[in-house]
């Protein structure tokens, strides 16, 4: 008794440490199995081990079963965001690949549409409406000549009436959005006719 009065600190460290040794061995060994019955082990980083060490604390040998750390991703995210990814991106192309084989072009001066226009934007609602979970911001560019504050107006009213067309062809209306950006932003110089009748477009962002 007197022993352990005149000791009682060390005995008390001593128990103290094997403690800690006993439940960091239970915590960093013991395995368990994920909802496909494979093994997951816990361990321990380099730096948690260094700073035990420093400590004076010695963890025990792991045997570590399976290495494997990549994060849980939920079955719902790996069917759902990249197919929402990929959707867009293909229903994107899908778009400006008939962009590219007939522009949307209106009559000059007007934002009134042109026949093959209407067919155009006839054709961009089939694939809007199979591409159900996308929007698209419908932008109106002109070239440089003319009043600038006439130019935005006129950009903008074009793209409304294609906004219109898209509705009118079954487009919900909640998944259109029109602005008007005049002659801000050119794809080209203004300095031919050429160049000028390739900045007056409009363009379709899908996201």
């Amino acid at each position: 008794m007197a022993v352990y009065q005149n000791h009682r600190g060390l005995f008390l460290g001593l128990g103290l440490w094997v403690l800690c040794v006993f439940l960091l061995g239970y915590t960093t060994t013991a395995n368990s199995t994920d909802e496909n019955g494979s093994p997951v082990v816990e361990y321990m980083t380099d730096d948690e081990r260094k700073d035990l060490f420093e400590r004076g604390i010695k963890p025990k040998k792991l045997k570590l079963v399976n290495r494997e750390t990549t994060p849980v991703v939920t079955k719902e995210a790996v069917k759902e965001e990249p197919s929402d990814l990929k959707s867009v991106k293909s229903c994107q192309n899908a778009v400006l690949s008939v962009l590219k084989e007939q522009p949307i072009e209106f009559l000059p001066g007007r934002h009134k549409l042109s026949r093959i226009s209407i067919e155009t934007v006839k054709d961009i609602s089939v694939i809007l409406q199979d591409c159900d979970r996308v929007k698209v911001i419908i932008s109106g560019h002109t070239d440089s000549r003319g009043n600038p504050e006439t130019n935005q107006r006129l950009s903008g009213l074009r793209a409304s009436s294609v906004m219109s067309q898209f509705i009118k062809t079954g487009v919900k209306k909640d998944r259109l959005r029109a602005v008007g950006l005049g002659d801000t932003s050119p794809i080209a110089p203004n300095d031919s006719p050429e160049n000028e009748a390739l900045n007056r477009r409009i363009e379709l962002e899908l996201y």
